[in-house]
């Protein structure tokens, strides 16, 4: 470097220092550091949020259901609510209706089951296995006006519109609830 006759460099001079510094209020740039490195393994819990925005780019069913248990999702919140969903729809994209229910069962053991139990009905909806969803009401001792619309919307879900009137007429039959 050169040096100028007062013995600064050329940009240290008086007059040149303005161009040689950036502007105020700006902070200079620092290099990234990138890593291919998984952000959190299965041992590691994490939060629905940081579950969430892994799930976004996730494909492979055993990773997915690994955030799922690393994160504890339950439906008692909305960022729970929603990395399920999302979780569900990338295990059924998959074609894993066994990691599916892996992960649905697993939900409805490890949490209230009245308070999880219509969110299950709709996510087996999601997913189109709508046996799973009539299985998972009917599995309920005392099943509620809330998992019956539930399991209306899981066969709206599924694709399954014939169904809706059927489910309706012979469940508010069957299990007395009133119209």
């Amino acid at each position: 470097m050169e040096l100028t006759d007062s013995g600064y460099p050329p940009c240290i001079r008086p007059n040149r220092l303005r161009r040689c510094l950036p502007p105020l209020g700006l902070p200079l740039p620092l290099p990234r550091r990138l890593s291919a490195a998984p952000t959190a393994t299965p041992a590691e819990p994490i939060t629905a949020v940081a579950a969430l925005s892994l799930l976004r780019s996730e494909k492979d069913p055993a990773r997915v259901l690994s955030i799922c248990r690393a994160a504890a999702l339950s439906p008692n919140s909305h960022p729970d609510r929603t990395a399920l969903s999302l979780a569900v729809s990338s295990l059924s994209a998959a074609g894993s209706p066994t990691s599916v229910r892996s992960l649905l069962d697993g939900l409805l053991s490890s949490t209230s089951a009245a308070v999880a139990r219509p969110h299950v009905i709709v996510l087996f909806g999601q997913a189109g296995m709508l046996p799973d969803a009539l299985r998972t009401f009917e599995a309920s001792q005392t099943p509620s006006v809330r998992s019956l619309n539930a399991l209306l919307f899981a066969c709206i879900l599924s694709k399954k519109h014939a169904e809706v009137p059927r489910i309706f007429y012979d469940f508010t039959i069957s299990y007395g609830f009133s119209i």
